[in-house]
């Protein structure tokens, strides 16, 4: 049976086309250093580094979140401690006015650092966090808090949490509610500072010193709270670093090349496509030789 020269033709370019086809994903595979590069490379191994990808997307949000939340925990811990510095001095200062060899001008000079305090205070209250936000403002976090109005300390903001997702199951407040917290302090500040210019001892001993270790203590608390708080995201970060490395290894595993594998896929790929190149050429010359010789003879 005589083959035509048409068929020969269709037959020999694809296979140089499918030669072709091969050297290049071979190529390909060196040139982005991945076995897969499309879904047709491998279905499975594709499937498997698109759901590893999204988890991993999925962790490293988780991690972006915890690092946002450390933010505003370490100044919220920053802030709380001056405020302890601030009442331990004023508790200080509490306890010299109520001794009796203290005169009536000291117990003033006293008071009038009392006074100073309580402006520190409201700066302290009126803290922003590391993105502007105000911390002790619950979500209202875009306008500063507290102010004094008439010698108390107001509160504008709201009593809303600020959660974060941690992680999958994980969501933590991060924030610390600023009423009555301050509001209690600038209040027990008022009371000290007016009872050592009243000169009582008594007074200074049976209610202005107690009322600011009432608040110290609320300070401690919350300061001990937010302590607890970064401590666990310190693990949750830890654990969202290991994890994202494990993700990424796998998705490597499944998805990059092995290089030396690969160099010997593409000089095998490359030869092949030579040979391709090389038998085409020698059957069409054949074929045309044929042609003209059948023309020829007829």
């Amino acid at each position: 049976m005589r083959i035509s020269t048409r068929y020969q033709y269709d037959l020999y370019n694809r296979n140089v086309s499918a030669a072709e086809t091969r050297l290049t994903d071979a190529q390909e595979k060196i040139t982005t250093g991945r076995r897969v590069n499309a879904p047709s490379d491998d279905p499975s191994g594709m499937g498997s580094i698109l759901r590893l990808s999204d988890v991993k997307q999925a962790t490293t949000q988780y991690q972006a979140n915890v690092t946002a939340a450390k933010g505003v925990l370490g100044y919220t811990d920053s802030t709380l401690s001056d405020v302890s510095d601030l009442l331990n001095q004023a508790y200080q200062l509490g306890v010299s006015g109520a001794t009796d060899t203290v005169t009536d001008s000291q117990r003033a000079a006293m008071a009038s650092q009392i006074g100073d305090m309580q402006k520190r205070l409201v700066d302290l209250a009126n803290t922003q966090g590391p993105n502007g936000q105000y911390l002790f403002a619950g979500q209202s976090t875009d306008k500063a808090p507290f102010e004094v109005s008439n010698g108390a300390l107001t509160y504008s903001g709201d009593n809303g949490d600020i959660t974060m997702e941690t992680g999958p199951i994980n969501t933590m407040v991060v924030n610390t509610q600023g009423s009555p917290l301050f509001t209690d302090a600038y209040k027990h500040l008022e009371e000290l500072k007016n009872n050592l210019l009243s000169g009582s001892p008594a007074t200074i001993s049976q209610n202005g010193i107690p009322d600011v270790q009432a608040s110290l203590t609320a300070v401690t608390d919350a300061r001990g709270q937010a302590g607890a708080h970064l401590q666990e995201l310190a693990s949750l970060d830890s654990q969202h670093s290991r994890r994202i490395n494990e993700l990424t290894q796998s998705i490597s595993d499944v998805q990059d090349v092995d290089l030396s594998q690969a160099i010997t896929d593409y000089q095998m790929a490359s030869t092949a496509y030579q040979a391709a190149l090389s038998v085409t050429s020698h059957g069409f010359g054949l074929s045309l030789m044929d042609f003209i010789g059948g023309q020829t003879t007829a």
